[in-house]
C-alpha cells in the first residue's frame, strides 16, 4: 500500500535501476512478515515502464489521480457500491490463490509474497493441482505384497 517509484522513509519502492520491488518500507525494523525483495512479473514491469515513460504515475506504483491504492482501494470499493469488508491485504490472498491454482512450488509462492510456507499451506494449499492427489491415489492401490 506505499510502493513509490521513489525511494523514502515510510515507503517501499521499485527501484528504477533493477525493478526489484523493495517490500520493507525504508526505515522500518524487520519483523516476521518478512516482505522479501520481488522481482516484479514481466507484464507488469511493461505497464509499469510504460506508465512512467507517459509520466503517467506521479508518487505511487499503484494510484488513481494521485491517490495512494489505500485511498484509491477504499474510494473504487466505495464508487462500485461494495459493501463487504475487502482490503488490499485480499488481494495477496487471491495472488496465493492465484499461484496454488496454477502448480507454483509452495516454497517459491511463499517466499515471492513474504509469508511462511506453513500458513501459504494453511490459507490457500487446498487451491493446489496436487492437494490430496497423494492420499487419492494410494487409497485404492493395493498394498505390496497382496494380489
Amino acid at each position: 500500500m506505499t510502493a513509490s517509484i521513489f525511494a523514502g522513509a515510510n515507503r517501499s519502492f521499485v527501484a528504477r535501476e533493477s525493478d526489484i520491488f523493495y517490500r520493507l518500507k525504508e526505515g522500518a525494523a524487520e519483523t516476521n512478515k518478512r516482505p522479501p525483495l520481488a522481482p516484479l512479473p514481466g507484464r507488469l514491469l511493461a505497464h509499469l515502464r510504460r506508465r512512467r515513460a507517459r509520466k503517467a504515475i506521479a508518487q505511487w506504483v499503484v494510484e488513481w489521480e494521485g491517490e495512494s491504492v489505500k485511498v484509491a482501494f477504499a474510494r473504487a470499493l466505495r464508487e462500485a457500491g461494495i459493501t463487504k469488508h475487502i482490503t488490499p491485504h485480499t488481494m495477496r490472498d487471491t495472488a496465493a490463490t492465484r499461484l496454488m491454482q496454477n502448480g507454483a512450488a509452495k516454497w517459491d509462492a511463499a517466499g515471492y509474497l513474504g509469508m511462511s510456507e506453513k500458513t501459504l499451506t494453511e490459507v490457500c494449499g487446498h487451491h493446489h493441482p496436487d492437494y490430496l492427489k497423494d492420499p487419492a491415489d494410494r487409497i485404492t492401490r493395493k498394498r505390496p505384497g497382496r494380489r
